[in-house]
């Protein structure tokens, strides 16, 4: 509709809407695991990265957050909530 617009987002509820689907997806209790939740909570940190290096920020996430599952930290019936595009959403690459 508007193609010469730019799109801004506030950060706050950025990290709020990823908080609300990390509630819907049943993932509040990985929270619990401190190394977990600072995982997670760096996904919101990718906002702060040059937009050259947020791909590369994000794989990283991505490929710790599969170390996690690997290692059996995140339980397998969370996993594939972790899994996919899940953030994408989030992160246009």
């Amino acid at each position: 509709m508007f193609p010469h617009a730019s799109y801004s987002y506030c950060l706050f509820h950025m990290c709020q809407s990823l908080f609300r689907n990390f509630q819907k997806k049943g993932l509040l209790d990985l929270y619990q695991v401190l190394e977990i939740k600072v995982l997670l909570r760096s996904f919101n940190s990718l906002a702060f990265l040059p937009i050259n290096e947020v791909s590369d920020g994000y794989e990283e996430i991505v490929a710790s957050v599969e170390q996690k599952i690997a290692s059996g930290m995140v339980p397998a019936e969370k996993a594939d909530s972790l899994r996919g595009n899940f953030f994408m959403m989030y992160v246009k690459i």
